[in-house]
């Protein structure tokens, strides 16, 4: 394994999750989680994979610089070393591998399981406390910048994280996420106003990013390969367990406490985590020249990239909301987000030494199907997961524990739906009628419930939201699939981590999208209503049943709630509709061996 020729990436697929990549003690290891594979399964797969080293000769041996270029000698004098170092002798890291074990090892992997359910949780706990902290805070129009903040941050972030260890240590890049996430959640627990609240969601994002890339980035640095596979499949329970968890805890918080406590949560959990990493996690840093280092991180490329899609994503939020759709803000917004995602473009083509995102990748047409259908699913997953409490709470007037237990047949369906498409794959390599089948079927669930009504049988509903999470399920597992074999085995490790960023952006432009929808829909209905002040009722909902509105008035405006949510319903399944249809122009390649999934050992 440490022969270069040898090196191989190991991916390990959860339900649905961001992803990370990072860079083994293996020389030429790569380690890889995807969002596919539904963790349960034990199922994980080696390929061959090119080390960083060779990429770097690579590029740099295919760029147009002259030959005297110092850019480029450094290039490649780095790159030479490493492959060098890779070659001959034995890293210090492999004494680690040997050392770390029992008690410590146990130790350490309850520690960094505690980082990953912490970043994953933070996702979704909110889902269900959004009402009350929009009734709280008195601004329920913004409520969707609470989870949008943390995106923001989370998602351009995950891959410079493999990077900053590289320069800086695991272990203390590991302790500074951990802090910053546990600086972010307390300024969101302790919010007096919205504004805080989403400033506080964007710093933990920050740190929620390495909380996510960097354990798996550990494992490979502690763990020999062949022992690995077992080990990143806890990681993937943790996903799934997190993603079940959250919005029933959010619910619990935020009856029988407070929802700061969603928030606050995070602070005893993480202050365990932290005290488990500094004292049981040794990871010896390996050298290197540290201005070569630090020009490898594709700074530029990120945040370009980060300004891209917050000027979008407040375009789409402000938008015949806090300003006309014509209003010169709205439509500068829109230019500037054209402006950095063409500079991001032309520095990943063009300038970066080590781009955050392999736009080369693209030039394969399963690749680019692929992660063009996983933006879709993130876009319908949690454009529906992130609404559908406030259908709940406002027309029905459920808890926000109630709010969450109905949203488990949806989460639940996806992950059996994730497990059995994965075997299915596994067994007959068979994907590309899957994930047209899924999205057919994700399509009609999402046209059944743009029927949802206030008086609505609780098993028509279950049944509709089954229908949903079954034909998203299917797709998530497979897309992965096709994403990994739609390009060269060197690259597939760049290729997952693709995938899941497309997939977190796409979950962001859902739920930016949805929130216009729902508060563009509610201003226009509600307008119609005599009696009705839109702001008042938009801005703080609870006053419905704080003050003496008239039976006829409060029906009226309960409705107004039901059409605008249906409205989310009503856009969401067409785009589930053209996932099907961009489906179909996915081409049929044989699975490699290498990437069908087989029980690990």
């Amino acid at each position: 394994m440490s022969n270069n020729h040898d090196s191989y990436a190991t991916v390990v697929s959860s339900f649905p999750s961001p992803e990370s990549v990072g860079e083994s003690a293996d020389p030429g290891t790569l380690v890889v989680r995807s969002t596919a594979e539904a963790p349960a399964l034990g199922n994980y797969v080696e390929v061959p994979q090119r080390t960083q080293s060779q990429d770097t000769i690579r590029r740099a041996s295919s760029n147009d610089t002259a030959i005297g270029d110092p850019e480029k000698a450094v290039d490649l004098e780095s790159a030479a070393t490493t492959t060098a170092a890779d070659g001959g002798g034995t890293s210090p890291l492999e004494g680690e591998k040997a050392r770390i074990k029992g008690t410590q090892l146990l130790v350490i992997m309850v520690g960094l399981c505690l980082s990953l359910f912490l970043a994953y949780i933070d996702i979704t706990i909110v889902a269900t406390a959004l009402p009350d902290i929009g009734i709280g805070l008195n601004d329920f129009s913004q409520v969707s910048w609470i989870a949008l903040a943390y995106l923001l941050t989370f998602a351009p972030l995950q891959p410079l994280y493999g990077k900053l260890s590289d320069i800086f240590g695991r272990v203390p890049v590991i302790v500074v996420s951990l802090i910053v996430f546990m600086i972010g959640c307390a300024i969101c627990g302790a919010a007096p106003t919205m504004s805080v609240l989403i400033a506080g969601r964007a710093i933990a994002g920050i740190g929620g990013a390495g909380l996510i890339s960097l354990p798996m980035i550990v494992v490979a640095d502690i763990i020999p390969l062949h022992r690995r596979a077992l080990f990143l499949g806890v990681f993937g329970g943790v996903f799934a367990l997190a993603s079940v968890l959250g919005p029933i805890l959010g619910g619990v918080f935020t009856d029988y406490v407070t929802w700061r406590w969603t928030f606050y949560f995070n602070l005893p959990v993480g202050g365990v985590t932290l005290i488990l990493i500094l004292l049981f996690l040794r990871i010896p840093h390996e050298g290197g020249h540290f201005r070569r280092k630090l020009a490898r991180v594709d700074f530029l490329g990120a945040s370009s990239l980060l300004a891209a899609i917050v000027f979008l994503l407040l375009a789409i939020v402000w938008g015949g909301n806090n300003y006309p759709w014509n209003s010169p803000v709205i439509i500068s917004f829109f230019c500037l987000a054209v402006f950095f995602m063409v500079s991001f473009v032309f520095v990943e083509l063009r300038m970066a030494v080590e781009p955050i995102i392999p736009l080369h990748l693209f030039k394969h047409r399963n690749f680019a199907l692929a992660n063009a259908c996983i933006l879709l699913v993130g876009m319908i997953i949690l454009g529906s997961v992130f609404y559908l409490p406030v259908f709940y709470h406002i027309v029905r007037g459920d808890s926000a524990t109630t709010a969450g237990l109905k949203l488990l047949p949806l989460l639940l369906a996806m992950v059996f739906a994730a497990l059995i498409s994965g075997i299915v794959t596994a067994k007959t390599g068979v994907y590309r009628p899957i994930i047209s089948i899924g999205f057919a079927v994700a399509t009609i669930g999402l046209g059944l419930l743009t029927l949802i009504k206030a008086d609505m049988k609780q098993a028509t509903e279950i049944g509709f939201l089954v229908i949903m999470g079954v034909g998203c399920g299917m797709c998530i597992q497979t897309l992965m699939l096709v994403a990994q074999s739609g390009v060269p085995e060197e690259d597939v490790a760049m290729a997952t981590s693709c995938f899941s960023f497309c997939q977190t952006i796409g979950s962001g432009i859902g739920i930016a999208a949805m929130s216009a929808i729902l508060n563009n829909n509610l201003a226009l209905l509600l307008s119609e209503i005599p009696g009705i002040n839109v702001h008042e009722v938009t801005t703080n909902p609870s006053l419905l049943t704080t003050t003496n509105i008239p039976a006829d008035t409060l029906a009226d405006v309960q409705a107004a709630y039901v059409a605008a949510i249906r409205q989310i319903f009503i856009v969401l399944a067409p785009v589930a509709g053209v996932a099907c249809i961009v489906s179909l122009f996915i081409k049929h390649i044989p699975l490699r061996k290498d990437l069908i999934a087989a029980p690990a050992a």
